[in-house]
């Protein structure tokens, strides 16, 4: 039986000597974006990944299945890539940084950091993952826009966010039978400043696209048309995606995960 036991760890170990050795060792991974991590250690690991002592590194973070994927997209588009599954999270550490992703994915991308940074940026990721949503638009979220909004992922409670009268009126607007569409006309408006530009767009007249905010303004309860009113609008729209069952990446996406020390 301990012959067995001894032939079973020569195999383990040799196991993962090869993938620490090739870089691929997700324990690795979970290393570097540790905040116990020691600064020695941290450069260690970042170097058996391949990642340069003088190399900007970037992480995102996206669901957990979306790892893999996402990585070998960077590399076939000449990044060096290397992710972990934490949790129900994934996470990749790239470089140098990412410049566009395709709406392929939901991906929070975290700020480009030298080694030291590397697990300030995971925190950022995984704030911006909270941030994505379904629509095109909200599917990569990166932390560097934010600003101001992420302290409500990191400093207000959820309860709190889901308590706001405009979050719960965007989440009854958006169960009406028009409330897509509404959506739509509200987002544009948003993002366009004026009905004329918001119509065009979304390629909509302007009478169309105003008959739709005026269904969306009569469930919000308030006005959309002047800056006020747009700016209260937009908040609602970015902290709705904050509520676990709408935005699908759920509160726990911006806690940080058990520290696992490589090989165990």
């Amino acid at each position: 039986m301990l012959e067995r036991f001894a032939g079973a760890a020569e195999v383990t170990l040799e196991r993962a000597a090869a993938l620490a050795q090739a870089g691929n060792d997700p324990a690795l991974v979970e290393l570097v974006l540790s905040a116990d991590a020691g600064e020695a250690e941290r450069a260690r690991a970042l170097r058996l990944l391949g990642f340069g002592p003088a190399a900007r590194v970037q992480v995102l973070a996206g669901p957990a299945g979306d790892g893999a994927a996402l990585a070998a997209h960077l590399r076939a588009a000449g990044h060096h890539a290397r992710t972990a599954r934490m949790g129900d999270t994934a996470a990749v550490l790239v470089s140098p940084e990412v410049d566009r992703l395709p709406e392929t994915w939901r991906v929070g991308v975290g700020p480009p950091v030298d080694g030291a940074g590397v697990a300030g940026s995971w925190t950022g990721a995984r704030t911006a993952l909270r941030f994505t949503g379904p629509h095109p638009a909200d599917r990569v979220v990166n932390w560097a826009d934010l600003g101001a909004l992420a302290l409500f992922a990191t400093h207000v409670p959820d309860e709190a966010v889901s308590g706001l009268a405009d979050v719960r009126a965007v989440e009854e607007l958006s169960r009406r039978p028009y409330g897509a569409e509404a959506l739509e006309a509200v987002r544009a408006l948003c993002a366009e400043g004026s009905v004329r530009r918001a119509a065009a767009a979304v390629h909509l007249h302007h009478s169309s696209l105003a008959a739709r905010i005026a269904r969306a303004e009569a469930v919000l309860g308030f006005s959309l048309a002047d800056p006020a009113g747009r700016l209260r609008a937009h908040l609602a729209l970015q902290l709705v995606r904050l509520r676990p069952d709408v935005s699908g990446a759920g509160p726990g996406a911006a806690r940080p995960p058990a520290r696992r020390r490589p090989g165990g």
